[in-house]
């Protein structure tokens, strides 16, 4: 017996050793991107954007200075997403991987109609990560990825990575990733905020040099010139698996305040005491916001949500002395009054155009039922264009910046 018992453990010693399920990386096709269209020749047009690891190796890692190619992009017309894994083999000679996807991109017309269907799939699918960022594109997938070409990083997966990871250092970008998205769109009780990316489109019509907040535009309207050709700001807005509408850079920011995933933006208020000059403040959150909910005996909500801030001046243009102390309400009363107005068109789009909960107020209310069927029987998302929903903020100044008082030029 111990002769067996010894031999019994010799031979699974056999399997510990072994790489049953190795892959050379050079045998490898990583997929960095994906992006999924309305299909031209099939049901869907797949476009897989793949690292060539050898170029960004010889690259060093330092930069996008050299001339060749650190990705492949290649579109194909297939019945699903994932058949496209398997058809990319008719012309790329490695094995294709999607677990270091960082990017899944669906095309706008895609997004209006089947985005949970062909989101699905990706759940099940063992390659592929919870973290991956979902984004949805003001036009079509396969035209944003083509023309996403790194300027500043040598590695396609770094630059997406990156480029959707600056929602902690701005208003205009949501945080999501593809778990809190799907279980966005699944539960009841919120409408999912999903990235949203374009192309550079040419300026057209007549200069209008008027003031404008720079969050009061989509991606793929900015108006600039030069630099990469690809932009992301606003969010698309996914209620019972469909896009609805989109939000720009402010309505997201005010979105990802009572959310209570908002980390710092940087807000151009109106002067107070001098029209068409300005106060510029850094936001940063205070605490968690304070959301109540219930229900009146109408049987429809009553919301009332409460965003606590804090910031710093950085600048004032007319010289105004807002830096001393009895006057640093002024400061905080301008800007809260500027996010109002702002809050005030983001509850109009999400109660009265698009009938969609993406503040996510309905996850504070769950905890008014019991049980889980009778929140469902609630329908809180039929309930919610309805419901009486105030949004506040408590603005306070902490820092005025270097200066203790501002001297006007003379």
């Amino acid at each position: 017996m111990r002769l067996l018992k010894l031999g019994f453990l010799l031979l699974t010693a056999l399997f510990l050793a072994g790489c049953w399920d190795y892959q050379e990386p050079d045998e490898v096709a990583w997929v960095v991107a994906l992006g999924l269209d309305r299909g031209r020749e099939n049901l869907l047009t797949v476009t897989l954007q793949i690292a060539v690891a050898a170029n960004i190796a010889g690259a060093g890692g330092g930069g996008a200075g050299g001339t060749e190619r650190t990705a492949l992009t290649v579109s194909m017309d297939v019945p699903s997403l994932l058949a496209a894994t398997e058809l990319t083999h008719a012309w790329v000679n490695r094995r294709i991987d999607l677990s270091h996807t960082k990017v899944v991109i669906f095309g706008r017309e895609l997004a209006e109609t089947d985005f949970s269907r062909h989101l699905a799939p990706l759940v099940r699918f063992r390659e592929f990560r919870p973290t991956t960022q979902v984004l949805v594109a003001n036009g079509r997938a396969e035209e944003v990825l083509r023309a996403a070409e790194p300027v500043l990083e040598t590695n396609p997966g770094k630059y997406w990575e990156l480029h959707t990871g600056a929602w902690d250092t701005t208003g205009f970008i949501p945080r999501n990733g593809f778990l809190n998205v799907n279980i966005d769109n699944k539960s009841p009780g919120a409408a999912a905020g999903v990235i949203l990316v374009g192309v550079r489109r040419d300026e057209g019509g007549p200069p209008d040099p008027t003031p404008k907040s720079q969050g009061s535009y989509k991606a793929g309207t900015i108006p600039r010139r030069g630099g990469p050709q690809v932009d992301i700001m606003g969010a698309a807005v996914i209620r019972n698996g469909r896009m609805v509408g989109v939000l720009n850079g402010d309505e997201t920011a005010i979105m990802k305040m009572v959310r209570g995933t908002f980390r710092e933006t940087i807000k151009v208020v109106p002067d107070p005491l001098h029209p068409g000059q300005f106060i510029i403040v850094q936001i940063f959150p205070r605490q968690q916001p304070e959301v109540d909910v219930r229900i009146g005996e109408d049987g429809l909500p009553r919301v009332t949500a409460r965003v606590l801030l804090e910031g710093n001046i950085i600048f004032i243009q007319s010289g105004e002395h807002y830096e001393r102390p009895e006057r640093l309400r002024q400061v905080e009363r301008a800007v809260e009054e500027n996010l109002r107005k702002d809050a005030r068109a983001a509850l109009d789009k999400a109660q009265n155009e698009f009938g969609a909960d993406f503040f996510a107020l309905g996850y504070h209310a769950k905890r008014l039922f019991p049980t889980w069927q009778a929140w469902e029987d609630f329908a809180w998302d039929e309930k919610f264009p309805e419901a009486a929903v105030s949004i506040d903020f408590d603005f306070q100044v902490r820092q005025i910046g270097l200066l203790r008082e501002t001297v006007p030029g003379r």
